[in-house]
């Protein structure tokens, strides 16, 4: 046995002798940028202030309110977006946002907790703001776009005056941050882009150069999908709205439909019920498009009975109610622009809803038209239960009981186009009853490297609290780990993960729990496919238990890393990562054992930064020796102040960062834990 212990030291150390020979330094590039998936709509969210970006926090509002006024900086947030809307075939759309921090494990794209491209602020260096373009292999972070609170923003008047030389125009910064987030890479030769790496004052539009890359990638603006067999433009064309089957229980009936241009008119026609002789005409564009649009009714003689219209891309649902309409009496129902600039297209859903009660939702509504209004329910910062609360009200996504409860009925998963097969798996389900379960069926791809990650986020006002199980295609159960928490989110890491194999994932109500509700769960499977630039490895033993290297990044960047270990002693060695700032503050603590990667994602300042990798062992084991290599990527882009766009992080070999380095957090972990609100970067338990 010892001999073998030996000569397994032996192989290692030649190992990385190898390696340092050749890997004394490296460049770090960033992930391929990829166009996003579902385009109808792109979801976009204001995240609350304090809700946390890594180790710090988000002053989104507090920045933008005291220089620019709310609503209005929203505003000139959507019209950026709505820009690149206007070109392409893209449509984006405002939903709610929470205060789940940033990047929490979830949907790379349709997440229900918030937007997929979720607006933030945080101090940075060296940019105006930061995007995180889409990749599945990013996660929630996937859109994200941060504006950077060292800066002042301001809006231009481009018939009132020069640019202001000391601040910059908002709608600009976010054109070129928005485009980022759709897949373009900045532009390091033609100023006339607004991708151009540097910004250089106010844009009032894109370039055709812009044009031609957005259409490139998403096409032009579709023709209108509702209007394929002709228009309905005039009172003779009028399309009919016909009552379902199920209209004597529900009196409602609708039809969806999309303005294309701002001279653009759909109109529909129905016919007066028995049912009822009260009509709410609900023009929903909230959650599909940002079209400010106005509703008018004519009576069958074509004179305007009801108006009404949306004076804000924020709110934007238009509601108006029809009285005592006579049955069989023919009503018409004009949708148009509103006139509220740049919002003039975009897709919605009209409703007609005869119930006595239909009032409400646009009470509802109204009531936080005024988004200085604090109570506002749509858009109030911190209303952390608004998503719950929506799922309770639509129930279940799935209401099916013991379907695929079982290996044979499993149901089939499949990795997001954009990373490897194999590798991430994503799916929002529900248990329904107390005995339902929902058994899933994944293919590792050849080259999972050994670790499975599962979580688990439950969505309802009242989460049940699940349990996961992991069985092998033989029907073995799956060693694991779990990591349950006080909201209901579970962790489960999944070691010795086999290339080219089959596994179940069972999710089940936790033992004693009768609850039941929707679920989000993530599956991640380590992949060695390369994605990721190789940074530095590096040989822990006894007597070297610490190795350091240095880290410089030219401006602040969002990382993605990943740390990986090899040693003879697969059971007691882990590795600890630690980077500093060059005054010592910690900015990420992540580690790895044997068998079990670690990705982690910080944001780093621009300057140098220390990396420290610790060997730690469980249960007084003595150091064995370990080979532990670190990649990463940078998975965001920016737009810089000034004419200066240094790329590239060269990282240089192990050396060491003064005499007296900064000694690592402490691997003490309390029964409880306790959340501060300066942001403290913990230590990590590798054997949790």
């Amino acid at each position: 046995m010892m001999n073998n212990l030996r000569a397994g030291c032996k192989w290692i150390i030649c190992l990385y002798v190898l390696f340092s020979s050749l890997q004394t330094e490296a460049q770090l590039s960033s992930l391929p940028p990829l166009p996003w998936p579902t385009t109808d709509p792109i979801t976009i969210s204001f995240a609350p202030d304090n809700v946390e970006i890594g180790r710090f926090r988000n002053e989104l509002s507090l920045h933008l309110d005291s220089q620019l006024g709310n609503p209005d900086w929203k505003i000139e947030i959507l019209r950026a977006v709505q820009t690149w809307a206007r070109y392409s075939d893209v449509q984006y759309a405002v939903i709610p946002d929470s205060r789940r921090a940033f990047g929490v494990p979830g949907l790379s794209q349709s997440d229900p907790r918030f937007g997929d491209v979720r607006l933030g602020a945080f101090p940075q260096e060296e940019v105006l703001g930061n995007a995180v373009f889409y990749h599945p292999s990013v996660g929630t972070w996937a859109g994200d776009i941060f504006l950077d609170t060292n800066r002042e923003f301001y809006i231009h008047d481009w018939d009132g005056g020069d640019p202001d030389p000391d601040r910059f125009d908002l709608f600009s910064v976010l054109l070129h941050e928005v485009g980022n987030t759709l897949g373009l890479t900045d532009d390091e030769f033609n100023p006339e882009s607004v991708m151009f790496f540097a910004y250089l004052g106010p844009r009032f539009d894109l370039s055709q150069v812009d044009i031609d890359r957005i259409q490139m990638l998403y096409g032009p603006p579709s023709e209108d999908p509702f209007e394929l067999t002709g228009n309905n433009d005039d009172f003779a064309s009028a399309t009919p709205i016909a009552f379902p089957g199920d209209f004597a229980t529900t009196l409602q009936a609708g039809t969806f439909g999309r303005i294309q241009q701002s001279d653009d008119v759909d109109i529909y026609r129905f016919e007066g019920t028995s049912l009822a002789e009260n009509c709410w005409l609900k023009l929903r564009c909230k959650g599909n498009s940002l079209l400010c649009s106005r509703i008018t009714a004519y009576d069958a003689q074509f004179n305007e009975i009801a108006t009404n219209q949306a004076e804000s891309p924020l709110q934007n649902n238009v509601y108006k109610e029809i009285t005592n309409i006579e049955p069989g009496e023919t009503i018409y129902v004009a949708v148009q622009w509103s006139d509220v600039p740049d919002f003039d297209f975009g897709d919605y859903q009209l409703v007609l809803d005869f119930n006595a009660n239909a009032g409400d939702e646009a009470a509802a509504d109204e009531e936080g038209d005024d988004d200085d209004d604090d109570q506002n329910p749509f858009f109030e910062a911190g209303d952390d239960e608004l998503v719950d609360m929506l799922y309770e009200l639509l129930g279940l996504v799935d209401d099916e009981t013991n379907t695929n409860n079982t290996l044979n009925t499993a149901v089939q998963l499949f990795s997001p186009m954009g990373t490897p097969a194999g590798s991430r798996f994503e799916i929002i389900s529900a248990i329904s009853a107390a005995s339902d379960r929902d058994m899933y069926r994944i293919e590792t791809s050849a080259t999972a490297t050994g670790t499975m990650v599962i979580d688990i986020a439950p969505l309802g006002l009242e989460p049940a609290f699940y349990d996961v199980t992991v069985t092998s295609s033989n029907r073995d159960p799956i060693s694991l780990s779990r990591d349950f928490r006080n909201t209901g989110d579970l962790k489960v890491v999944v070691r010795n993960v086999q290339p080219n194999s089959t596994y179940y994932v069972r999710v089940q109500n936790r033992t004693g729990n009768a609850e039941h509700g929707n679920y989000l769960m993530l599956i991640n499977v380590a992949d060695g496919s390369g994605q990721l630039g190789h940074i530095q490895q590096v040989l822990l033993d006894n007597a070297n238990p610490d190795q350091f290297g240095t880290f410089t990044t030219f401006k602040t960047q969002l990382f993605l890393f990943e740390m990986s270990m090899q040693s003879v002693d697969i059971n007691n060695q882990a590795c600890q990562l630690t980077i500093y700032s060059d005054s010592g503050q910690v900015e990420l603590v992540t580690s790895a054992r044997p068998g079990h990667d670690s990705v982690a994602f910080a944001w780093l300042q621009a300057g140098e930064h220390y990396v420290r990798f610790t060997a730690q062992t469980q249960n007084g084991a003595a150091i064995a020796a370990s080979i532990v290599d670190l990649e990463g990527a940078s998975i965001s882009d920016d737009e810089g102040p000034v004419l200066i766009d240094i790329s590239g992080n060269p990282i240089s070999g192990s050396q060491t960062p003064g005499n007296n380095p900064t000694p690592p957090p402490t691997w003490n972990f309390p029964a409880t834990l306790t959340i501060l609100f300066d942001l403290v970067v913990p230590p990590e338990n590798p054997w949790f």
